[in-house]
């Protein structure tokens, strides 16, 4: 009796292996097919529908299935799990205290190929559903999801990230522009770091939506240059264009100037896109947007 109960606990173990904080993830397919490169490994396996004990970092390839993604937290937190489908990752964790995981999205077409696109041109996405501390990166933005369904999709024009149900906390790629983003929200990100000489030394915009209400908002956070402000040119559906200065707020400790202006739809639903210039120069490609609502009206800026 005690050699099977023996080999009844060490059945359950097999079948349950446990993450290791920083060290390991337990992964398994749900759906489809999941290709996983483990740490050390030169190629990709087919990864089991049963749990399985993976080292970090690792390469996860769901674009053809659904994988079911656990990680650690400790200090006796209930583990991160999560779903993810539609892309791939790299999959990584810190060992710091908030147990956070990170998925970066890789593969996809090279931003070589968007010329000739238009910006909305998918490059790659992830789709993701999980309970946790996990967070998606894109190449321009991330984004920090406690429990939620949420997409990061790069694009042409950008990264942009979309929440289904929950909250998503993002920002740019150096974390200066940072938006929560609810349920039926949409925001994205656009960052050069090289900036364009001469009114800037690295920026990024930023466009986030609410399109069932018609609001939108527009941030631009930039270095170097001495323009004290900008102009924010939008599109709406009928394609006319009109272009508003705003000021730029001081600069801070690091030399950063920001704005950010949030305003209702007043041409009604359909397509808009936005600009920014700083003395008659664009900063990056045009943001595109959607709205689903009738006429609103009225901007605030900050500064």
């Amino acid at each position: 009796m005690v050699g099977l109960l023996a080999l009844v606990s060490a059945s359950s173990a097999m079948a349950a292996p446990t993450p290791k904080l920083g060290k390991t993830a337990v992964l398994n397919t749900e759906s489809g097919t999941v290709l996983v490169q483990e740490r050390g490994e030169s190629g990709f396996d087919r990864l089991p529908r049963s749990p399985t004990l993976v080292r970090m970092p690792a390469v996860v390839d769901a674009t053809r299935g659904d994988a079911r993604v656990r990680t650690a937290r400790g200090k006796g937190r209930a583990d991160n799990d999560g779903v993810f489908w539609k892309g791939s990752f790299a999959l990584s964790q810190g060992n710091g205290a908030r147990g956070e995981t990170v998925l970066k999205l890789t593969g996809g077409t090279a931003r070589a190929a968007c010329t000739g696109l238009p910006g909305d041109a998918e490059l790659r996405g992830l789709w993701g559903k999980g309970k946790g501390n996990f967070n998606s990166k894109g190449k321009h933005g991330s984004g920090s999801s406690r429990g939620t369904t949420w997409l990061t999709q790069d694009r042409c024009d950008g990264t942009r990230i979309e929440v289904k149900d929950g909250l998503v906390e993002t920002d740019t790629q150096d974390g200066e522009l940072v938006f929560e983003v609810g349920e039926d929200q949409v925001v994205q990100y656009r960052c050069d770091l090289k900036g364009v000489e001469p009114v800037s030394e690295g920026f990024c915009t930023s466009v986030y939506t609410t399109p069932s209400i018609g609001l939108w908002g527009a941030g631009i956070l930039t270095i170097g240059g001495s323009a004290d402000a900008y102009d924010l040119c939008l599109t709406d559906p009928s394609g006319a264009e009109r272009c508003e200065p705003h000021p730029l707020s001081p600069p801070d400790e690091d030399g950063f100037r920001d704005s950010i202006v949030i305003c209702q739809a007043d041409r009604g639903a359909g397509a808009y896109s936005l600009r920014w210039l700083i003395q008659g120069v664009q900063l990056g490609p045009p943001l595109g947007f959607e709205v689903d609502t009738p006429v609103g009206q009225g901007c605030t800026s900050q500064p």
